[in-house]
Order: structure tokens, then sequence, then C-alpha cells
């Protein structure tokens, strides 16, 4: 696990102002605009969340522990913390949005849209997918002028063939 300090970090002009994107490991990240606080994907195994600034805006692609991990969440989360969530992760967390996909949101002044995030060829042994249809999010996020795609635990879909201005994308490699 890496110590505060020690994250790859990368720095993007947008019309809303400087944004910096901290890869924290694994499907983790920490963007921070204008003292805006966006964590994605919270998990305990990759980064020391308590040494961590607190979130303004937590975004969690689904509800296994590696993207949404209650004490990581804990660790950084505020009363005031906006959590966005996939249906199945915001059954398990108090106070927090659930996001279909297709819905939008806006939060911190930023627009949150969810996106499908599935699985089509990896499957486990009785068959069925890692990831189901209709279950986990992307989420693109609109940041001034720039637009962000967070794909989120998917394989490469029909529906990213839809997606147009994306600027900066984090994608998964996919096992193995």
């Amino acid at each position: 696990m890496a110590t505060p300090g020690t994250y790859e970090t990368d720095l993007f002009s947008t019309s809303a102002g400087d944004l910096s994107i901290m890869f924290l490991g694994h499907s983790s990240l920490l963007m921070n605009l204008n003292g805006i606080n966006i964590f994605v994907d919270p998990f305990g195994q990759v980064a020391d969340y308590p040494s961590l600034p607190k979130a303004d805006v937590i975004l969690c692609t689904q509800e296994h522990r590696d993207h949404l991990d209650p004490q990581a969440v804990a660790a950084i989360r505020t009363p005031a913390t906006v959590l966005l969530l996939n249906p199945a992760g915001a059954a398990q967390v108090d106070d927090s949005i659930a996001m279909r996909n297709g819905d939008k949101q806006m939060v911190a002044g930023l627009q949150a849209e969810a996106i499908p995030a599935y699985n089509i060829i990896h499957k486990r042994e009785d068959g069925n997918p890692f990831h189901l249809e209709g279950n986990g999010n992307g989420y693109i996020m609109t940041i001034g002028d720039m637009r962000l795609y967070l794909a989120g635990d998917t394989e490469n879909i029909p529906e990213m063939k839809d997606l147009h201005d994306i600027d900066v994308a984090f994608l998964p490699m996919n096992l193995p």
C-alpha cells in the first residue's frame, strides 16, 4: 500500500479549474477540483484512507467490497458527504443516492451520469457473468468542459460505442 504523497497524480486544466486525479490503486481514485474531494471506489487494501482528506463526494460503481469498502467509506465520509452508488450499493449505505444506468445527478456543481457496466465474456463456472447487466455503474463525470469516463467493472460492452467527447477514461484491464 502506498503512503500519502507517493500516489501517482495527474493534473488537468478544465474550464472549472485545475483537476487533480490521484490513482490510489485497483479502481480507486481521489480527484480534487477547487478543494472539492471526489473519491471513486474506496478500497482499504490500496490506500490508507484515514490519512486522506475527507470526501465531499463518493462514487461507487458496484457493491462488491473492492469498490465499496465500508471501512474506507467511514474513514473519509462526513455528514455532508454525498454518496452516489448503484442500487445494490445504496441498499448497504445509509443516506446515499441510488443511481441506475442512465440516471443523472448534479452534485457539488458537477454532473454525474450512470453508464452501464457489466460482463459479456468473463463468466463464473455456472455460466453467469461476474457482473450482471443493469447492476453496476460506470460514470461520466462532466467537470467544466472536461468529460471523464469511469468505466467500473465492465468489459468492452456495446454501450461504449455510444459514448462521445470523452477527454479522460479509466478503463478496467480485466482478468487475468
